[in-house]
C-alpha cells in the first residue's frame, strides 16, 4: 500500500514536472519579512515620536482659561489619527512575524508587547532630538486638510476671540512688531505694552504666544508674550496673576 502511494506520488512529480523550491527561495523570503518587521517597527516609533511631540506641545494649562473639563481637555487633544496609523504599523509587523519560521507558535501578544516597547523607546528618543516636531510640521504642511483632523499645539493658540494669538515676529521696530499666525494671517500691534515674561527675547524670527484681549472694534490689546515652548501651569488664579496683567501694570 506504501509502495502504490510513493509510486503514485513520484508518477505525478515527473507527469507535471514539479521541481523543488530552491533553497534561496526560503532565505530571500526569510529576509523579507524580516526587513517588513524591522520598517514597520521603526515606522511605528517614528509615529510615537511625533505623538509624544503632539502630547507634549499641547499646552494643558489653557483649559483654565478656556473653561474647558480635563476630560474634554483630553478628549479632544489626543493624536486619534496617529494613534491608528501606528496599530496599523504594528499589526503589519505582527503579521509578518507569524509567517516567519516557527513564528506561528508566538502568542501574538507577545509579539505586540515586544515591538510595542521597541516602537516606544524609539518613539521617545525621535520625540527627544526634535525630529518628531520637524516630521510633524512636514506632513501638517504638505498634507491637506491635516489640521482639521489632529488638534495641533498651534491649534491651541489660533483662537483671537479667547485672547489667545501664537505665530512668528516678522518685525520689531519703534514699539510695535508684527506677527504672522499659524494660518498665515499677518497682526499689526502699533504699541505694545506688554510684559516679556520668561526670557522672551524681542526678535525678528522669535516664535511667540501673546495673550490678551479682542475688543469689538477688532483690534486685538496685547497683554503678555510668552516664548512659544512655555506652557501655562497651575491653578486660574495662578495664571491670572501671572500672564493676564492689565496692559501698564
Amino acid at each position: 500500500m506504501t509502495m502504490d502511494i510513493a509510486g503514485r506520488v513520484a508518477q505525478k512529480i515527473q507527469q507535471e514536472n514539479i521541481k523543488p523550491i530552491p533553497k534561496t527561495y526560503f532565505v530571500a523570503r526569510s529576509i523579507l519579512v524580516w526587513a517588513t518587521i524591522v520598517v514597520t517597527v521603526t515606522l511605528t516609533g517614528t509615529v510615537c515620536g511625533v505623538m509624544v511631540y503632539l502630547l507634549r506641545g499641547h499646552d494643558w494649562g489653557l483649559r483654565i482659561i478656556s473653561g474647558d473639563s480635563l476630560f474634554h481637555d483630553v478628549v479632544t487633544n489626543l493624536p486619534y489619527l496617529w494613534f491608528l496609523v501606528a496599530v496599523l504599523f504594528l499589526s503589519l509587523a505582527v503579521y509578518g512575524s507569524r509567517a516567519l519560521k516557527r513564528g506561528y507558535s508566538v502568542r501574538p501578544s507577545v509579539y505586540i508587547c515586544l515591538y510595542g516597547t521597541i516602537a516606544l523607546l524609539i518613539g521617545v528618543a525621535i520625540a527627544e532630538s526634535g525630529s518628531g516636531t520637524i516630521i510633524e510640521h512636514e506632513i501638517a504642511e504638505f498634507m491637506p486638510g491635516y489640521g482639521s483632523v489632529v488638534n495641533r499645539p498651534e491649534n491651541d493658540w489660533d483662537r483671537p476671540e479667547m485672547g489667545l494669538i501664537a505665530g512668528e515676529l516678522r518685525s520689531s521696530e519703534n514699539g510695535g512688531v508684527v506677527l504672522v499666525d499659524y494660518k498665515g494671517h499677518m497682526w499689526t500691534f502699533a504699541d505694545v505694552n506688554a510684559v516679556w515674561k520668561c526670557g522672551s527675547i524681542r526678535k525678528v524670527g522669535n516664535r511667540v504666544k501673546f495673550i490678551g484681549m479682542m475688543q469689538p472694534s477688532g483690534q486685538f490689546d496685547v497683554q503678555s508674550v510668552l516664548p512659544w515652548d512655555v506652557k501655562l501651569s497651575g491653578s486660574g488664579d495662578c495664571i491670572r496673576s501671572r500672564f493676564m496683567v492689565p496692559c501698564g501694570k
